[in-house]
């Protein structure tokens, strides 16, 4: 379950830096220097990168800078497999619309096969949807924030599955730190 979940992980990191052109990758970094964090028994390992945007077509849409966050992290013990994005946009007068979580997970997770998805409302201050994958129970979260304009300039957004069941996700949601939370 880890590797498949690990590769939707890669193909998401790889999208976002083919989707930013020349985007200034930090690369990994130590979690500790990202504003999402879990307790210690999470096996954890981050990834920053950051793309210069700026929207020709929008005139009152100035220059800025997409910057993202991204934590995989692992709990063996707990069975559970988590992927966090954190994403944040400087540019001014063009934000983030506040997109459904299944949306989303289409576009963040393409090759992520979701059945049996329903909305179950908030938890933990998410916004939060179940879902399985490939027999694998999984639940996915968003935070849009930071509203200016009628948009918002900051997003969290993350699933994780279990073979164990869904409580020990939750679980591990309760105690994620994020921007926001």
């Amino acid at each position: 379950m880890y590797g498949r979940i690990a590769t939707f992980a890669g193909v998401l990191i790889g999208a976002l830096w083919l989707a930013s052109g020349s985007s200034q990758a930090e690369g990994e970094v130590d979690c500790d220097s990202t504003a999402l964090s879990l307790p210690a028994e999470f096996e954890a390992k981050c990834s920053t990168f950051s793309q210069p945007v700026h929207f020709s077509g929008e005139s009152s849409a100035g220059p800025g800078t997409v910057y993202v966050e991204i934590m995989e992290a692992s709990n063996m013990k707990a069975g559970v497999y988590l992927v966090v994005l954190s994403a944040r946009l400087t540019a001014t007068r063009f934000g983030y619309g506040s997109d459904s979580i299944k949306k989303n997970l289409g576009e963040f997770f393409q090759t992520l096969p979701v059945s049996e998805y329903s909305t179950i409302g908030n938890r933990s201050g998410f916004e939060v949807a179940e879902f399985v994958s490939s027999g694998d129970q999984c639940i996915a979260w968003q935070r849009y924030f930071n509203k200016s304009f009628g948009i918002y300039k900051r997003m969290v957004f993350g699933f994780g599955c279990s073979a164990l069941g869904r409580e020990p996700i939750y679980s591990a949601l309760e105690v994620l730190e994020t921007p926001g939370k």
